[in-house]
């Protein structure tokens, strides 16, 4: 749990779904583990860092779009300021989605809500003009 949340956000919703077995896990949940563990052996020479690229604020959302048995799709989304992640999510949704590209917009309408909470946070950190972020969406069009 330490380094999904503290050291490796990307790997934080594998993490959290194993997690939801830890009382009574199976074969399938400790090879799941032992995945994680050879992408953070893969990963070790990687680093995050910050103002290497002079960008503006960008965010990706997505859906999987998969009407499991429980018909809750999971949606995500990053955004990234330089470079860098700033803010990110991937979480089971909490309605159920008549169709993947409702999905899509449900995880679209989430991340829209980050990015105008960020782009306020921003102009009050670093007053002056903000350029204009974009939210990129696989499948889906753009937003600008």
């Amino acid at each position: 749990m330490y380094a999904s949340l503290s050291t490796h956000p990307d790997i934080l919703f594998t993490v959290q779904t194993v997690s939801q077995f830890s009382k009574n896990p199976g074969l399938t949940h400790w090879d799941t583990v032992k995945q994680v563990f050879c992408y953070l052996k893969g990963t070790a020479d990687l680093w995050l860092l910050y103002g290497v690229v002079k960008d503006k604020l960008v965010g990706y959302a997505d859906a999987d779009g998969s009407m499991a048995k429980d018909r809750h799709a999971i949606s995500g989304y990053i955004f990234m300021l330089h470079g860098g992640v700033v803010s990110w999510s991937a979480k089971q949704q909490e309605i159920i989605s008549l169709s993947t590209t409702e999905s899509k917009y449900v995880a679209i309408t989430h991340a829209a809500k980050e990015a105008l909470w960020i782009c306020s946070l921003l102009s009050q950190l670093f007053p002056g003009k903000l350029d204009p972020m974009t939210l990129f969406s696989r499948s889906l069009p753009c937003l600008g």
